[in-house]
Parts: structure tokens; sequence; C-alpha cells
């Protein structure tokens, strides 16, 4: 996985209602205005899916870019090292000025 290479990462981030790193993980995505899809581990599936993922069911865990990056404290060092931030498109290519060669009579 690279971080910040996408244009916008796709995060995705299994919380539980009762859990306050979980309010803390997504008030701080908000903040910085990154999107997210959250997942709430209440059901069964989404608790099995967390656990083949990252090998365990804490919350909350933010799966970036559809690898596992970890919990709240992880999120903070990737929001402040700019990781998560959307990334402008590459610059285009400056065309070079061809110059006409005319052959004169």
């Amino acid at each position: 996985m690279v971080l910040g290479k996408h244009p916008e990462p796709q995060i995705r981030l299994y919380t539980s209602p009762w859990c306050a790193y979980c309010k803390q993980a997504k008030a701080l995505l908000e903040r910085h205005g990154i999107d997210y899809e959250e997942i709430d581990i209440g059901g069964a599936e989404h608790c099995c899916r967390l656990h083949e993922l990252t090998g365990g069911d804490s919350v909350p865990q933010a799966i970036v870019d559809g690898e596992p990056v970890g919990g709240y404290e992880e999120l903070v060092g990737l929001v402040r090292s700019g990781a998560l931030a959307p990334q402008p498109p590459a610059p285009r290519p400056v065309p070079t000025k061809v110059e006409a060669q005319c052959s004169k009579p």
C-alpha cells in the first residue's frame, strides 16, 4: 500500500456505538474533511470480516485502500503526516513549442 498516492484514499472505519475511541476517530476524520465509510460491527458478519482483515476484533479499526492500518492512534499519525489527504492530480507536462522549419525559395 502506498498512502498518499491515490486521488482520494478509500477508508473503511470499523466501529461500535459504545466505543469512545471510535467517536474520536470519526471526529478526527470529519474535522479534517476526510471521507470514510463507517461499518458498525454490531452484526456478526461485520465482526467476522474485521477479524479476517485484522486478526482481531477491537475497534476502531481503519482499513485504507484495502489494507489494515490500525486504530485511533495510527489514524492520528496518518492524518498528521498528510497521508490520508486527497492528492492533487499530477501536473500535465507543458507542451514544448516546436518551431516550423520553412525552406526559403
